[in-house]
């Protein structure tokens, strides 16, 4: 089947905007009527005779399959599937707990003939080359990918129980993210600047680390969002030259939250291919947002100095100093200072709850907030994040020492 599709998720988007898929996510229901004894039996060994069977004995049990497809220019559809499974009157129902799972950059792995040498820094291998090398066929390889993979797995259900009829079915998404792997002559010192400027809009940041496997060192992985379990957007040196950027949705409120609605299909090619794309033109605009946001924290130019000029109220009354006007700052206020200053060069995200409007604190809290400021609005008024213009202004390790 030949997939068109279009590019980016921007109309005008550039084609170095083209995101694609990382790791995708399904859970499914299929009942089935058949009027012969024991289904799951008859359901198992045609599984086993299709060689997809990797565990699963009983009812109580789920069972796990592995699927591989071979697709198009030497790609190979793989996807991982557990089928929780219980036995009718008439007949059985995989369950809504069923799921099927795929990693879409192995998929183009394959088809550029990537070596297997070729890791990232945690040794892992769920990526291609940069996204600007890539194309549409590349998006229409990673969605045929999805269609196949579950066309397969269902074909297979129904070859396993001759005779069976479909009485209901359903597919929804589960989980998945889109991404950009962006080439990055300093991948790591980007993603660790990237960790103290929100992307704009803003509400919750977060840093983790993970650590090489194949070399000494860590990596930090930034996470931004604008509400709880919602969309992510996420960022990491892939490789010393290799940035990725990521719209990551981990759970299901996180996919109803991106698509604006509760999206379902039916469990066959068609379905899929559908539920796909309509997170693909969602994800992917917010994913092209945060790479814009890591491009222009990239070529940040302000320097530290500069930064922490800006800083210097702040530290004045965090220090108790005497300022103008023969005012002294209380305890208090040097808490509340401190604990700003420690926020901004930190996270680079300030809430100002506890900060009344007419104090001192708040006040400067606006004056870094103006136009060409040290800060920008977040997702409301009470949240501030660091500007992208100061990205690179701080070393590396500043972060922890803000601490």
């Amino acid at each position: 089947m030949t997939l068109t599709v279009t590019l980016t998720p921007k109309e005008d988007a550039p084609d170095d905007d083209l995101v694609l898929f990382d790791m995708i996510e399904m859970s499914f229901m299929l009942r089935l009527r058949r009027a012969e004894p024991h289904p799951f039996a008859q359901l198992r060994t045609g599984l086993k005779s299709a060689g997809m069977l990797k565990s699963g004995r009983g009812l109580a049990s789920p069972l796990r399959l592995n699927i591989d497809v071979p697709i198009r220019d030497g790609a190979i559809a793989r996807g991982k599937a557990i089928l929780h499974v219980s036995e009718l009157p008439g007949g059985l129902v995989i369950t809504s707990a069923s799921s099927v799972k795929m990693n879409l950059q192995k998929v183009l792995r394959g088809r550029h003939r990537i070596p297997q040498d070729l890791v990232a820094l945690n040794g892992d291998r769920n990526f291609s080359k940069p996204t600007v090398d890539c194309d549409q066929s590349d998006l229409e390889v990673q969605l045929e990918a999805i269609g196949r993979c579950v066309d397969t797995l269902r074909r297979a259900i129904i070859a396993s129980l001759p005779g069976c009829i479909v009485a209901e079915e359903q597919m929804l998404l589960r989980k998945a993210e889109v991404c950009h792997d962006l080439a990055c002559a300093n991948a790591d010192d980007v993603a660790r600047a990237t960790c103290r400027v929100p992307v704009a809009g803003s509400r919750y940041a977060s840093q983790t680390e993970y650590p090489f496997t194949v070399e000494a060192g860590r990596s930090p992985t930034w996470h931004f969002s604008t509400c709880k379990r919602g969309p992510v957007r996420k960022g990491y040196a892939k490789r010393r030259t290799l940035l990725r950027t990521e719209l990551s949705c981990p759970h299901r409120d996180a996919v109803v939250s991106c698509l604006g609605q509760r999206s379902a299909a039916g469990f066959d090619f068609d379905g899929v291919v559908m539920l796909a794309l309509e997170f693909y033109h969602k994800a992917g605009e917010m994913c092209c947002e945060a790479l814009d946001h890591v491009r222009a924290v990239s070529t940040s130019a302000r320097p530290m100095h500069e930064l922490l000029g800006e800083l210097d109220g702040l530290r004045a009354i965090a220090e108790r100093r005497r300022m103008p006007g023969a005012y002294t700052p209380s305890e208090g206020a040097a808490r509340d200072a401190q604990r700003v200053l420690n926020a901004i060069l930190g996270e680079g995200i300030v809430h100002s709850h506890g900060l009344r409007r007419g104090t001192k604190v708040r006040d400067e809290l606006e004056r870094l907030a103006a136009p060409g400021g040290l800060l920008v609005h977040g997702a409301s008024p009470g949240v501030y994040c660091l500007s992208t213009a100061f990205g690179l202004a701080l070393p590396s390790g500043q972060r922890d020492r803000a601490r």
